[in-house]
């Protein structure tokens, strides 16, 4: 399937100005000149090219224009070119038949991406990031996105795992080679703190990705409150539509109505809950069945009150069920006379708002503050978004973690050595590359034991 040479349409299928046809593979240019009205077979790469698709009578189809690049410099690493032709549906795949009759295939789902990282023109963290660079749907993921494509994540990771080498290193220099007197000796009391170090440096990497893949993925957000305080109100300004049903009459919200919201550098998954509260009715019984089951599954919890009104008995149930859950206060109907009190102890959990007069903003500070809990510098730092990362993350933490386990216990400093190699290979296999090269190799090129 390598040797085949593909062809896809890279824009939306509407109609629009422009659409684009990418072609990769060996034959590229061969099978393309069979359906161009000019000779491109000896076209150089980084060039542009006009003229006409033509069919096998030789009828013109569609004046384009042609974006040739040569292997390996091309997105893939092969021959490409990438067709520009005019926007319309029909003619976008009147193109794209005639390209498969030339004896091209249609690509895969991600093959362009697939080729490029088999021909080692982007490594696998960088090609994920590609996906995330086109899903993203707030700031923060969209930065990250193009940290890891723009180098900047290959550069810190390429560090991390450099450090890691070069402890390893030493430690093996002295191990194997004890009589040479060009590295500094290495005993498990000066091993210690450099394997302490790094074990907090990937706790500060995990801690911070995790809290990048929730915002990638969006805050589990509940908006709860007994009947009548604003909950579906509120929603409705978040989402700056009228998503929820509003009305005086209480029990008005008997399912769980949901929506998300761009908040800039993070996204809620809203969900607005039935009014909990006792009730004889058995459709507002299994609306609020459902609410108490997203207040479990909730990543932040959004407890409306209503600010006009005295706190009551149903209230402080609620309050008494989020109290060790992450969760908001937000006293509603703000632009009336206040009359609620709380007696609480963070005061940094509640913001006052009016959803009537869309005066939310101090709700969405206080959201980003509860999510964001740690600085973290979204431009700079090494910060993973995905699962399969994570989990690779997980396995480094294990592997330094039982090797500062083992040096604790005054194990044999060469025996540690274990435990670090798994955690060398665990990032280099992050990335998706091989780790045939024999460690020794590595080791000769940072000290002159060859010579």
């Amino acid at each position: 399937m390598l040797n085949d040479t593909i062809t896809a349409i890279a824009t939306a299928p509407l109609n629009q100005a422009i659409s684009i046809i990418r072609i990769s593979g060996k034959d590229t240019y061969e099978l393309l000149n069979k359906v161009f009205d000019k000779d491109i077979l000896n076209q150089k790469g980084h060039t542009l090219i006009t003229g006409y698709i033509i069919d096998h009578n030789k009828n013109k189809i569609d004046q384009v224009v042609l974006a040739c690049y040569r292997a390996p410099k091309s997105f893939t690493g092969e021959d490409t070119i990438e067709i520009n032709c005019h926007g319309g549906v029909l003619i976008t795949q009147k193109i794209l038949q005639l390209l498969l009759s030339t004896g091209m295939r249609i690509a895969t789902r991600g093959e362009f991406t697939r080729r490029a990282y088999l021909n080692d023109k982007i490594d696998l963290i960088e090609a994920e990031a590609i996906n995330d660079l086109i899903m993203a749907e707030n700031n923060t993921i969209l930065k990250t996105a193009i940290n890891s494509l723009s180098g900047k994540t290959r550069v810190l990771i390429d560090e991390l795992s450099s450090e890691l080498l070069t402890l390893i290193a030493n430690i093996t220099v002295n191990i194997d080679y004890p009589e040479y007197d060009g590295v500094e000796e290495k005993t498990i009391n000066n091993v210690i703190p450099l394997v302490e170090k790094f074990l907090n440096k990937i706790k500060v990497i995990k801690e911070h990705s995790k809290i990048t893949k929730t915002i990638k993925e969006g805050i589990n957000t509940v908006i709860i409150g007994k009947p009548n305080v604003g909950k579906s109100s509120l929603l409705n300004v978040l989402l700056n539509e009228d998503k929820a049903i509003v009305s005086n009459e209480e029990g008005t919200t008997r399912d769980l109505v949901e929506g998300k919201i761009n908040l800039g550098d993070i996204s809620l998954n809203l969900i607005d809950t039935a009014g909990i509260r006792h009730t004889l009715n058995d459709i507002e019984k299994a609306g609020i069945d459902k609410s108490h089951k997203a207040l479990n599954e909730a990543d932040l919890i959004i407890l409306v009150l209503d600010g006009s009104k005295d706190l009551s008995v149903e209230d402080k149930q609620l309050l008494e069920k989020i109290k060790h859950k992450n969760y908001l206060i937000a006293i509603n109907k703000t632009d009336l006379r206040l009359k609620l009190k709380l007696d609480i102890k963070n005061n940094f959990n509640v913001v006052k708002v009016s959803a009537i007069m869309a005066e939310i903003e101090n709700l969405i500070l206080g959201i980003k503050n509860k999510i964001i809990t740690t600085e973290i510098n979204f431009d700079k730092e090494l910060l993973f978004a995905n699962t399969r990362q994570l989990a690779y993350l997980d396995e480094i933490e294990l592997s330094i973690s039982e090797a500062l386990k083992d040096l604790k216990k005054n194990i044999s400093i060469d025996l540690i050595i274990v435990h670090l190699q798994t955690a060398w290979n665990k990032i280099l296999e992050m990335q998706g590359k091989k780790f045939e090269t024999d460690l020794l190799d590595e080791i000769f090129k940072r000290f002159c034991l060859g010579k």
